[in-house]
């Protein structure tokens, strides 16, 4: 895929630090990424070795510190009402699959490269499923690389 050209307010922004930076959004995540590293005419095994190492870092956190976080997004004035529907829309969409198969469930849901399924609502809804954060982090994360492997394939098959 060519370079694309850049808008003339983006130039002199890395474009690495943009992949980066998608990388850690919500509803983007890693896997989209990917996408944009490609867009951006990025060498993929730079953009891939970035977006992995953002899937197991974000696995590790949101593991541990959801348990933190969570009961003050529900309480916040603000944002706690959009909060409480973004939970129950995860335990509607990831529920059934980790209740029936458990951290494979988890792991395929993470996988799944569509908007909602990600590591954020993954570990969302583990964690308001009681999976231990030790092992959360880790189907999150096999989750999270799959979905990057998926997206990678479908970058390169379509370019």
């Amino acid at each position: 895929m060519p370079p694309v050209q850049v808008p003339s307010w983006l130039e002199g922004f890395d474009p690495l630090l943009a992949v980066v930076l998608a990388g850690l959004i919500p509803g983007l995540e890693p896997r989209y990424a990917v996408l944009l590293g490609a867009y951006l005419g990025l060498p993929l095994v730079e953009v891939v070795a970035v977006a992995s190492l953002e899937a197991v870092l974000l696995s590790v956190i949101l593991s541990r510190i959801l348990s933190i976080v969570d009961p003050l997004l529900s309480r916040a004035p603000l944002v706690g009402g959009l909060y409480s529907r973004y939970r129950s829309s995860a335990l509607r969409r990831a529920g059934p699959g980790i209740e029936r198969w458990g951290g494979l469930g988890l792991t395929v849901f993470v996988a799944i490269p569509l908007p909602a399924t990600g590591i954020y609502t993954g570990a969302l809804a583990g964690l308001l499923l009681g999976i231990d954060p030790g092992r959360m982090q880790v189907y999150l994360a096999v989750g999270g690389l799959l979905s990057i492997g998926i997206t990678l394939a479908l970058t390169v098959l379509i370019a």
